[in-house]
């Protein structure tokens, strides 16, 4: 209860009133709906709407800026930032985005485009974001290639795989990962490679007590002391090769992989239409999240191993 004399200060008064009726009567900016979407393959531009709401007798003014979501700026869209200026009487202006055309195959990705700052008016309460879907409608893994006419060939299928595994060197995080484990697989075939030398350095001159050209040979100036030598030349790398063995494990380059197919994969699901998601057998699409996509990413892993052992 408010003392007779003393003034409240939590009490609405006229300035207040006047602020409010003056923010209700300031025109209203927002985009013209919360979702556009943009076909990668087939748009160079996209053109989002801004509408004007209200009197439209002033002079209004509005920053715009696209934000990055799981599509990254300069991979799928360039980003763009500016301020749009409505003059009396102008009910709509348009924000252009350049499309990035990528040649690597990718889901459907989307980002946002977000207004700020106005002057002179406010901002939709729901309509001052819109997102931005990107409508990637290349085949997987590639579109390279045309539909054979002869289905299930060897030769078709071997091109397919190696757009597979190049898709997977192009996923952000694989190329270090990829390089790292090659390099750390090359521990072991060193390791064997002096195995070799070592034993034949203990057949012909470690153990060659009968020859006595051997002692100037020695590592050290006695055989104990070489034998101990060569004992570490022996353990010393098994080390390099545990904490290699280590580093792959933390790397986890498989399950980078499974989790991008797994991420591609729910969100194809995800942007499908109602129909095509009734097409689908759930149990089909909950085995290629949990299991089939685990063994595309192991197909790239047992590469590498492939790899190190030509190498």
């Amino acid at each position: 209860v408010s003392k007779p004399g003393v003034p409240d200060d939590d009490a609405p008064g006229p300035d207040d009133d006047a602020e409010d009726d003056d923010s209700g009567s300031k025109d209203i900016l927002q985009f013209t709906t919360s979702i556009y979407f943009v076909e990668v393959e087939k748009e160079d531009t996209l053109t989002v709407d801004v509408m004007r709401l209200g009197k439209m007798e002033d002079t209004i003014k509005v920053k715009y800026y696209t934000e990055e979501g799981s599509a990254k700026a300069g991979v799928s869209y360039t980003h763009t930032e500016g301020e749009l200026v409505f003059p009396p009487g102008e009910y709509r202006q348009s924000i252009e985005i350049e499309v990035v055309k990528n040649p690597r195959w990718a889901p459907t990705l989307e980002y946002k485009v977000q207004l700020s700052d106005p002057q002179g008016c406010n901002l939709g309460m729901y309509l001052k974001t819109a997102r931005v879907k990107c409508i990637d409608t290349k085949p997987f893994p590639t579109a390279q290639y045309k539909p054979s006419p002869k289905p299930g060939s060897v030769k078709g299928k071997l091109r397919l795989l190696r757009e597979y595994y190049k898709l997977c060197f192009q996923v952000p995080g694989t190329k270090w990962r990829t390089f790292l484990t090659l390099f750390i697989d090359q521990f072991k075939n060193g390791y064997n490679v002096a195995k070799l030398l070592l034993n034949v350095y203990i057949v012909d001159v470690l153990f060659n007590t009968a020859d006595p050209t051997t002692q100037d040979a020695l590592l050290l100036p006695d055989r104990a002391g070489t034998a101990v030598l060569v004992g570490c030349f022996y353990v010393l790398p098994m080390v390099a090769i545990h904490i290699g063995g280590i580093v792959k494990v933390q790397m986890d380059l498989p399950g980078q992989l499974r989790l991008f197919l797994q991420c591609c994969l729910f969100r194809k699901y995800l942007n499908y239409s109602e129909e095509s998601r009734a097409s689908v057998v759930p149990s089909d699409m909950q085995t290629a999240i949990t299991n089939d996509a685990g063994s595309c990413a192991a197909a790239y892993a047992k590469l590498l191993d492939l790899i190190a052992v030509c190498l």
